[in-house]
């Protein structure tokens, strides 16, 4: 994986959604899912592609050489509210408290190449996305750029997945895209 470019999407749930963002936001190469949940990754691994590979474990810890990831793409990881949307119509309620997305900024920075992307998008504005961005600043990320409500489709390439997230993309989404500095 490390000669050619790879995106990666942590907690996909059985949706994958990397496939979906603008194309300069993608490497266009492989694509690995991170899905911590057996469950889930069994059934996010029917039917993939040559280029898809399915990895059961979340986005804390990964098993990836340095500088080697052209995109993180993480969906309701940081503001869900204790949701988990696998599907617009089919919100899925966790049962247990989960520390979702915390302390993940500085990993996905190790494994970022220079110029690397992360693109965060959740179905409702984190409710500390101040100490959010604080976070991913101090990892060493720049903000590149941020959307509210129904802009956050600005991240996706298409109109297509507008019309298949339209019930998800309520006022209170959002979506923010970060950089690894290069040098």
């Amino acid at each position: 994986m490390a000669d050619e470019g790879f995106d990666i999407e942590v907690g996909p749930r059985i949706t994958p959604f990397v496939d979906e963002l603008r194309p300069d936001l993608m490497s266009g190469g492989k694509i690995v899912y991170f899905e911590k949940r057996r469950g889930w990754a069994k059934e996010l691994s029917r039917g993939l592609s040559a280029k898809e590979e399915v990895v059961q474990g979340d986005g804390s810890t990964l098993p990836l050489a340095d500088s080697s990831v052209d995109t993180v793409f993480a969906r309701d990881l940081f503001g869900a509210h204790g949701h988990l949307f696998m599907h617009p119509d089919r919100p899925v309620s966790l049962t247990k408290k989960e520390d979702i997305g915390e302390g993940q900024a500085k990993e996905w920075y190790r494994v970022l190449k220079q110029k690397g992307k992360v693109v965060v998008v959740e179905v409702s504005t984190p409710p500390d996305r101040k100490k959010l961005i604080e976070e991913f600043k101090q990892a060493g990320f720049r903000k590149l750029e941020e959307y509210l409500g129904g802009n956050t489709v600005e991240v996706y390439r298409s109109s297509k997945i507008m019309k298949h997230t339209r019930k998800a993309l309520l006022k209170e989404s959002y979506a923010i895209v970060f950089q690894k500095p290069s040098g």
